[in-house]
């Protein structure tokens, strides 16, 4: 077979393979495939790896439809580090303010405790909220680098 023939029937195979062929190219590969037995060999082959590379792109994209991609734990510690301090400034911010409003003797003692309860409840829903988040569900994949 001369190299032009054999570049050809390789494209067709690679075109049949991606089931890109045109109907005229059909006939052509045909008659090349009964000419050189191997091209039938090889397409046969190739057919096969492109069915298993299928399936394993489908079980891919089924993973990912399931169980999204999670983020980086590089970026995880970032906006958990981040988090942390935001709320120590918020924390420090809230003291200062609590402590000029608690401590001013003109603000009526109805309110202060007012005040206290309230945020003494919002503390608690805080940190139940916080222990829920940080004793949850064990991760499955913890061990492995996404």
């Amino acid at each position: 077979m001369s190299d032009p023939d054999r570049s050809r029937a390789e494209a067709l195979v690679m075109k049949a393979v991606d089931g890109a062929l045109a109907g005229d190219e059909a006939t052509e590969l045909e008659a090349l495939l009964e000419r050189f037995p191997e091209y039938r060999e090889e397409l046969v082959d190739f057919e096969a790896v492109k069915q298993t590379t299928d399936a394993m792109k489908a079980r891919i994209l089924a993973d990912f439809e399931r169980e999204p991609p999670r983020e980086p734990p590089a970026a995880r510690r970032t906006v958990s580090f981040s988090l942390l301090l935001l709320l120590a400034g918020f924390l420090v911010a809230l003291g200062f303010a609590g402590w000029f409003f608690f401590s001013a003797p003109e603000v009526p003692i109805a309110l202060k405790v007012g005040y206290g309860l309230g945020g003494g409840g919002a503390l608690l829903l805080f940190l139940h909220l916080l222990r829920q988040r940080l004793s949850g569900p064990a991760d499955p994949y913890e061990e492995i680098d996404l």
